[in-house]
């Protein structure tokens, strides 16, 4: 049996706005990895963001922090981090235009002041809108104690080494098109990827790294060859993966230029968009 690669986005692709895993995902993922296929989580999240319900679905490795780092069987195998002086000269960016943002290492994540505000009045506002009739005490206290909120309270300085990407928060299009004027020769900047955030919000790479940086690293490192391995995700920063991959496939609920960069677009999420992928290609034993 020829052996493939499966690499899956997390939000909007395995799990949806409810924040849980999508039944039918979660059973084409065990499904697939039963007939013999490898299948990993391929995240902008930083590893320690990744919930340990989602990880227990049962997957061969992990690449974050949007190609950051790679896992395979627990050990990390790959591994991109920015030199500290560029990583300084990016908190400096962030700090002169007034932007909350944060930075993604392997094992942690550094917020900005103002980063945590934001986080619980987004979380208030979900709490509000999945729960009609919440008084807005209630919402309050229940998002504070979110993991995600709690996650995002400013602590200490910025550090310098062992970060591999940035988040920043905006609600402003004239931002984006500012920083990436100043850092464009240094860093590649995708909008629209922060569930919840807007279309405005996005990462912060350095130029040569996505998500297919390294997946083509493992690739090698699994002597699987590129066409027998597929990407399936829902975001800008999932064109990498898609480039990388023998084929790329788009989730239904993505963007039209996600979808057009994409080899193959499936149903949308609410419609079992990975099953019907990974079915089609034969993978989970089962007929597409």
């Amino acid at each position: 049996m020829d052996r493939w690669a499966v690499f899956l986005d997390i939000d909007g692709t395995l799990v949806g706005h409810d924040r849980v895993p999508v039944p039918s995902a979660v059973e084409a993922v065990r499904a697939t990895r039963r007939q013999g296929h490898l299948v990993f989580v391929c995240t902008g999240r930083s590893a320690s963001r990744i919930p340990a319900e989602l990880l227990d679905i049962g997957f061969d490795g992990v690449v974050s922090s949007g190609g950051g780092f790679a896992e395979l069987d627990g050990e990390i195998v790959v591994e991109h981090t920015m030199p500290p002086e560029r990583t300084r000269r990016l908190v400096a960016t962030f700090e002169r235009r007034g932007l909350p943002f944060t930075l993604q290492s392997y094992d942690g994540v550094y917020a900005s002041p103002g980063v945590h505000e934001r986080v619980l009045e987004n979380t208030v506002r979900r709490i509000l809108a999945e729960h009609p009739g919440t008084p807005r005490a209630d919402a309050l206290a229940a998002a504070a104690a979110h993991p995600q909120v709690r996650g995002a309270v400013h602590r200490g300085s910025p550090p310098d080494e062992g970060v591999a990407s940035a988040v920043y928060l905006t609600d402003d299009p004239d931002d984006t098109a500012r920083m990436r004027a100043e850092l464009g020769d240094a860093f590649h900047l995708v909008t629209g990827t922060v569930p919840g955030y807007g279309p405005d919000c996005g990462e912060v790479h350095p130029i040569g790294l996505d998500k297919g940086t390294t997946i083509r690293e493992l690739l090698d490192r699994l002597g699987i060859p590129r066409e027998r391995s597929i990407g399936i995700g829902d975001g800008r920063n999932d064109i990498g993966m898609f480039a990388a991959c023998g084929i790329g496939v788009a989730m239904g609920n993505a963007p039209l230029d996600v979808r057009e960069a994409a080899d193959e677009v499936t149903t949308s999420i609410d419609e079992d968009g990975v099953r019907h992928a990974l079915e089609r290609h034969g993978l989970t034993g089962q007929p597409g």
